[in-house]
């Protein structure tokens, strides 16, 4: 237990910082139209969230569009780009899904962080995920780091 009780003491500061550095989807400019789940015309919409716990609470790995830095999905957030339609690349960690984007869709990507038996970090996860529950998780996550950019 005493591991335990440590490994909480040690991410319990990373994980205010993590928080901390997430915006509220009440002051970022677009985050209405991220959560209207309606993307602009010819144009399709890109979800890469992490629902957490307070376990990986502190990882937050790259995520990259195309070989373009999108940002760091930190727990319990979300980033949303606005994407062209066509073949895109998501990566983060050594983990890679490729989508064929179709205007007026949406398109939503679930990180997962993996720990080996020791409770250690050690890669990331990718999923394509669909349907109503994709759309319902990314509803109940209270922050978004980065709205409506096109690529």
């Amino acid at each position: 237990m005493k591991p335990l009780r440590l490994a909480l003491l040690v991410l319990l500061p990373l994980v205010v910082t993590a928080c901390s550095s997430t915006e509220s989807l009440n002051s970022t400019p677009g985050s209405a139209t991220s959560l209207s789940f309606v993307p602009p015309a010819g144009q399709a919409g890109l979800y890469v969230y992490k629902k957490g716990s307070l376990i990986t609470a502190a990882d937050a790995f790259q995520t990259h569009l195309d070989g373009q830095l999108l940002g760091q999905v930190a727990s319990d957030a979300y980033i949303y780009a606005v994407i062209n339609p066509g073949a895109h690349t998501i990566r983060a960690g050594d983990a890679t899904v490729t989508i064929t984007a179709q205007a007026g869709k949406n398109y939503f990507i679930r990180q997962k962080t993996n720990l080996d038996p020791n409770g250690q970090i050690v890669s990331a996860s990718l999923f394509v995920e669909t349907g109503k529950n994709a759309q319902a998780a990314v509803q109940s996550i209270k922050n978004i780091q980065k709205a409506n950019y096109t690529y």
